[in-house]
């Protein structure tokens, strides 16, 4: 019998994934050019707080959803260990999403959303790299070099004005 875990699970296939990391990649152009107007209005330090708060709070529904209705998450999301195995490291990925709140509408404010985003995929790109082939040893292949050339020289070309 299907349970309802296993419905949710089978639609995030491997082409669900695509999807969804599309759909991220736009979800944060919205969110960031959101923040820049609203910063505009309030300044940038309010408006992250504001939606620090608002992150807080759904990040907790979530918990408290996948803590009483895991049949209904993936494994990947159900917590697997305790609270009290916490490291201190654990905190760097939050300081870095405020960094990237942060960072994302004041570029915009001064180069616009197409070069901020664009530069900011070379950025992921060479991160990414440098993170599969020292971490994940994966080596790099003469693809991945064309798709960075292909990529640095949009980049370079979406910041060019005519």
């Amino acid at each position: 019998m299907e349970t309802p875990s296993s419905s949710i699970i089978q639609l995030i296939s491997n082409k669900m994934v695509y999807i969804i990391a599309i759909s991220i990649g736009m979800i944060s152009v919205l969110q960031s050019t959101l923040n820049r107007h609203i910063a505009d209005i309030w300044g940038l330090s309010s408006t992250l707080v504001v939606a620090g708060i608002t992150m807080l709070v759904s990040c907790l529904f979530l918990y408290a959803a996948v803590k009483f209705y895991p049949d209904l998450f993936p494994d990947f999301f159900r917590n697997k260990s305790a609270w009290t195995q916490f490291k201190i490291w654990y905190l760097i990925p939050g300081i870095l999403g405020l960094l990237i709140v942060l960072g994302f509408p004041f570029a915009i404010s001064k180069i616009g959303a197409t070069s901020v985003f664009i530069l900011a995929i070379v950025g992921q790109i060479a991160a990414s790299v440098v993170w599969d082939v020292c971490i994940e040893k994966i080596p790099l292949n003469h693809y991945r070099l064309i798709a960075i050339a292909l990529c640095a020289t949009g980049a370079y070309l979406s910041t060019k004005t005519p």
